[in-house]
């Protein structure tokens, strides 16, 4: 892209998010005061369907499927022209860039993973870019997607998206993650969630004992197996777990006990091998307890696919907006995202953008009260406009997205 072009962009990205800025905090405090869980995300669905609406997108509500999915299309170029708006079920006019917005809040913080603030920047960007090129090449055919993706923090809403092949005709998907610091390029742990069911048998826990089956002590042995496991693991392995259910009464011999484990690993078929160990440490517990085992299994996430081009092209908008940005290139980020199953089919990046004063940890309450913060207003506008451009460049640049393409293409 030539030099006076790129400031021409720069500058247009950053007049129409300035310009909707407003609107976008409005949507991101919104979202933030009223923490709905995954699946459960009709409110901010319906506020993030709502604006994109005003600004010219049709929107397929509900989406894949999904009852909080949505997927927001506008169509550019010659086809805008005609009149005649693809539906959201047709192949798109290409190339299509994709958005994903998240906005699922945890249970019992809110939002302290900043999902607010992903859900208003992908509505920014998709507004943004569509203002972009009907700027710089009103005649250049494209279509620009904003998805409202739902319950990443639990069963990933993206996976049905994925496994029905609504991804197969995008050219790129875009997204973000608020976090401690700024970087690009960095990959993230593969997860799987496992529920482990014990059933024993109740009794009276002091005057028949004997007669009881302990649920709740092959849980705890369960806890105590993957514990010792812990040592014999590489370092990028995360085994973690809590106790969901664990008897009615101290004087009742728990007859029924549950828990949840996720296992993580940036390696999958080293993964594959730790999801099961960390089974085999349930079934062993069942076996010294003489309880019964059921095993019920999410779908796994997987990490995201690395993309050289479009890690230049995230760092190249950060520095082009002012954020000072690491190439985090061939490290992984030490959490999990659905996110990672939409990178296994078209290319895509998330950049990382950084919230408060880099104290505040994901998932703690201080992270809540930081994503609705000035900080957090702040990273809703900059990742907009990083995100725009970045989209805008994969139109206006064929031989970019060309190169993104190979980029998905060529080995991990």
């Amino acid at each position: 892209m030539a030099r006076e072009v790129a400031g021409e962009l720069v500058r247009i990205a950053s007049a129409e998010v300035d310009r909707l800025a407003p609107a976008l905090h409005d949507l991101s405090h919104r979202i933030h005061a009223n923490p709905e869980l995954g699946h459960e995300e009709r409110q901010a669905s319906a506020w993030c369907a709502e604006l994109l609406r005003e600004h010219g997108f049709e929107v397929t509500a509900p989406f894949g499927g999904l009852e909080t999915a949505f997927r927001a299309r506008a169509s550019l170029g010659a086809t805008a022209a005609s009149g005649s708006v693809a539906g959201a079920n047709d192949g798109p006019v290409r190339p299509a860039i994709a958005f994903l917005a998240e906005y699922d809040a945890l249970p019992g913080i809110g939002h302290a993973c900043g999902h607010n603030i992903i859900a208003a920047s992908a509505v920014g960007a998709g507004v943004t870019l569509v203002r972009i090129l009907e700027k710089l090449a009103p005649a250049l055919r494209a279509t620009i997607i904003v998805d409202g993706t739902p319950a990443e923090e639990t069963v990933g809403g993206k996976i049905p998206l994925v496994e029905q092949g609504l991804y197969r005709d995008v050219d790129a998907a875009l997204s973000l993650h608020p976090y401690t610091s700024n970087s690009a390029g960095s990959t993230c742990l593969g997860v799987k969630r496992m529920t482990f069911t014990f059933r024993g048998r109740s009794a009276h826990a002091a005057a028949d004992p004997e007669k009881g089956i302990n649920a709740l002590d092959a849980v705890i042995q369960t806890f105590n197996n993957v514990n010792a496991l812990r040592q014999h693991v590489k370092p990028d392995v995360r085994l973690h777990g809590i106790v969901t259910h664990g008897g009615q009464a101290s004087n009742i011999v728990p007859d029924f006990a549950q828990a949840v484990f996720s296992v993580r690993s940036a390696d999958m078929d080293y993964f594959t091998e730790v999801v099961g160990k960390v089974k085999a440490c349930a079934r062993g517990a069942a076996l010294a307890t003489g309880a019964t085992l059921d095993i019920a299994e999410n779908q796994t996430y997987t990490p995201i696919r690395r993309n050289r081009t479009l890690t230049r092209l995230a760092l190249e908008a950060m520095a082009a907006v002012g954020l000072e940005a690491e190439d985090a290139s061939g490290t992984w980020f030490p959490a999990s995202t659905d996110f990672g199953n939409v990178s296994q089919v078209t290319p895509a990046i998330a950049p990382l953008f950084k919230v408060g004063s880099g104290d505040a940890v994901l998932h703690h309450a201080d992270f809540a009260v930081a994503a609705a913060s000035s900080w957090g207003d702040a990273v809703v506008l900059t990742a907009a406009k990083v995100m725009a451009i970045v989209g805008a460049r994969l139109v206006l640049e064929p031989e970019t997205l060309r190169a993104a393409r190979a980029d998905f293409a060529s080995p991990q």
